[in-house]
């Protein structure tokens, strides 16, 4: 579970600020830890309002990694 702040700039590109509530590692009893991470990445949004985010996650110990969602707009106010 997180709780985030996410930007799109209108131009296809993000950036993401969050909060993450994750299993501490080595844990034998189940604990969790809250860790922040940043994001940044780039998006795309094709006519029939479908598209992809592309971003590289960067936890708080400096571990990166690469995430790439799939979103569907069904609704926009212009």
């Amino acid at each position: 579970m997180a709780l985030a702040a996410e930007y799109l700039d209108g131009n296809g590109n993000l950036t993401r600020n969050a909060i993450v509530n994750q299993p501490t590692a080595g844990s034998a009893t189940g604990a969790r830890s809250l860790t922040t991470t940043t994001n940044t990445g780039t998006y795309t949004v094709n006519c029939d309002g479908t598209g992809t985010l592309t971003r590289v996650v960067t936890q708080s110990s400096g571990t990166t990694s690469t995430v790439v969602d799939d979103f569907v707009i069904t609704a926009a106010v212009m």
